[in-house]
């Protein structure tokens, strides 16, 4: 498995998808396990409104979509749920020919959580999206205890914004200059 953790504005993350997406057709998809099919797509990360914002309090529970060719017909996997319910994943685990993506972003409480993009995945259509990526990502980040750090990120970290993977993660655990 191959994975970037980084720290990202919404403009450093728009920074790293845009030259990808002038470079070929992508979309992104919104991953989950749930009751319904309806996993929204969007062909530009600009249309995504709460890319580089943590709805939640730790990055496993920001939003995760999954980048892929814009062509690709994506499969949607059926499980049995509780009680016999059936419940509908999108996930990379039948969908190989994708890369896995959250933006993490600013909480609410001001701190910046950590997002991720790796893949799973060997197929040459991932592998060729995550070297895209990591080019990007490479050329424009800096790298900082394990962590790649966005330029506009990298102002917050040095005027003392908290990044941290949770809220709720002792300060020990912070990512610090």
């Amino acid at each position: 498995m191959t994975q970037i953790a980084f720290f990202a504005t919404r403009t450093d993350i728009l920074g790293v998808l845009r030259p990808i997406e002038r470079a070929r057709p992508i979309k992104y998809v919104v991953t989950g396990n749930k009751l319904d099919r309806d996993f929204p797509e969007f062909l530009s990360a600009e249309t995504i409104a709460g890319l580089g914002s943590a709805i939640g309090d730790s990055a496993v529970t920001c939003e995760r979509y999954l980048i892929c060719d814009a062509s690709l017909s994506l499969a949607v996997r059926t499980i049995d749920g509780t009680g016999g319910m059936k419940r509908y994943c999108m996930d990379q685990l039948i969908n190989g020919d994708t890369i896995s993506f959250c933006a993490g972003g600013l909480h609410n409480s001001g701190a910046l959580l950590c997002g991720s993009v790796g893949t799973a995945s060997s197929t040459r259509a991932s592998v060729e999206l995550m070297a895209m990526v990591r080019r990007e990502i490479d050329s424009q980040f800096v790298r900082l205890k394990g962590y790649r750090i966005g330029p506009i990120a990298l102002q917050l970290l040095n005027h003392g914004k908290r990044f941290t993977p949770s809220i709720h993660s002792p300060p020990e655990y912070d990512v610090t200059l």
